[in-house]
């Protein structure tokens, strides 16, 4: 079965420019974009059916809007168009008018490549999570689409009301491998990868959790403090939906990265952002236990963390990585831009299929906020490496 190949450079952002006509955040949300030489009374049926909200055609007749509106889609609905922009780090900051909503067309390609409904599903995820809608455009010929969409409107089917009418995360960085919506009283975290020890921490949340449930299970979740306690297995791969009925509309500090008790401070791949560009290729992946940044083929895209730093001092920087013999060589730089500025450079060098922590260097920091970046200095196309975490410890004054 051939499936489609994401192709991420291919991400392409339309944004909403009026705010009284447009996509919303609290309409839409999720699209097909299909080339006129298909035919509707195949493909409106198979879109419905994956929980797309509206169509998107050229095509002038042939029956599309009428079969569209009569399956309940929006026919290219107001505020479609095709001006460029990529996908924002993060969801809308506070006081922001989060109304008015940006679309991410996706290109899907007829090819014997890899990418998944798992990977679309997440995409929906992420954009709904900052606030915007996403479209799927279809190729000519698309017939192998029809198992991916049909894997997610499975999905939908069980977990459409944590995507669906809900306002983007109230979260600035996550402290999990997910991403988070809103509505009203309700939370929705959306969960990539289960905690191995069954727990989820939602460190900073403000309210008092009155009950938290898994979604599509009908199972009732404990509460300890802010934490969650789950099953020892995720309900589904893609992403496990954990729903939290707040006492009132959801309120949290922002998150900072601390010390453990131990003092060492580990930024995870799972808590990163990117200050990126227009077709990124870095994105984060679970696979066998470990959350990393994979296809990381460009120097422009760099991931960043907010940590906090609690004493002034030396600090021990250490990377976690992955990395091949087409990545030996390939020069970093990690810098935590703060009070003070630090920076530390290292090498990649090949690791032989296993995780290797490696110790790049020290520097001298200021207590107080700081964010961290790590800069590779790849080539092209060239695989920086598979970043897991970076680690700091104050080892003296």
């Amino acid at each position: 079965m051939k499936l489609f190949t994401i192709a991420m450079a291919a991400i392409t952002t339309t944004l909403s420019c009026s705010a009284g006509v447009g996509l919303r955040d609290s309409g839409d949300g999720f699209g097909i974009q299909v080339p006129a030489v298909l035919d509707p009374q195949v493909w409106i049926p198979r879109i419905a059916d994956a929980g797309a909200r509206y169509v998107v055609t050229d095509a002038p007749g042939g029956g599309w809007a009428e079969l569209a509106r009569a399956r309940g889609l929006r026919f290219n609905p107001a505020g479609y168009s095709n001006l460029g922009q990529w996908m924002p780090p993060g969801p809308p900051p506070p006081g922001k008018d989060r109304s008015v909503s940006w679309e991410v067309r996706f290109g899907m390609t007829d090819d014997s490549g890899g990418a998944t409904a798992r990977e679309l599903i997440r995409l929906l995820i992420e954009v709904r999570s900052k606030g915007g809608n996403l479209v799927l455009s279809l190729p000519p010929k698309p017939d192998d689409a029809t198992q991916v969409l049909e894997e997610i409107g499975r999905w939908l089917r069980v977990n459409r009301e944590s995507v669906f009418d809900t306002s983007p995360s109230p979260f600035d960085r996550m402290p999990f491998f997910g991403r988070a919506t809103a509505r009203g009283n309700s939370l929705y975290l959306h969960l990539f990868h289960w905690p191995a020890n069954a727990k989820l921490p939602v460190p900073d949340l403000q309210n008092k959790i009155v009950s938290a449930e898994l979604l599509g299970t009908g199972m009732k979740l404990a509460v300890s403090g802010s934490t969650i306690e789950l099953p020892m297995a995720a309900p589904h791969q893609a992403a496990s939906v954990v729903k939290l009925t707040l006492d009132g509309s959801p309120k949290l500090r922002p998150y900072l990265i601390q010390p453990d008790q131990d003092g060492w401070i580990t930024a995870p791949a799972e808590s990163c952002e990117f200050d990126t560009r227009p077709g990124i290729t870095v994105r984060r992946e679970d696979r066998a236990g470990r959350v990393f940044l994979s296809h990381w083929t460009r120097a422009i895209d760099v991931p960043t963390w907010k940590v906090y730093v609690p004493q002034d001092g030396r600090y021990s920087v250490d990377v976690v990585y992955r990395a091949g013999e087409a990545s030996k060589g390939v020069p970093f730089t990690i810098t935590m831009k703060g009070p003070t500025m630090g920076m530390v450079k290292g090498t990649v060098e090949p690791t032989g299929g296993v995780s290797r922590r490696q110790v790049v260097s020290n520097m001298v920091l200021e207590a107080g906020n700081h964010m961290l970046l790590v800069q590779p200095e790849n080539k092209p196309g060239q695989i920086a490496m598979e970043l897991e975490a970076v680690i700091l410890r104050r080892t003296g004054e």
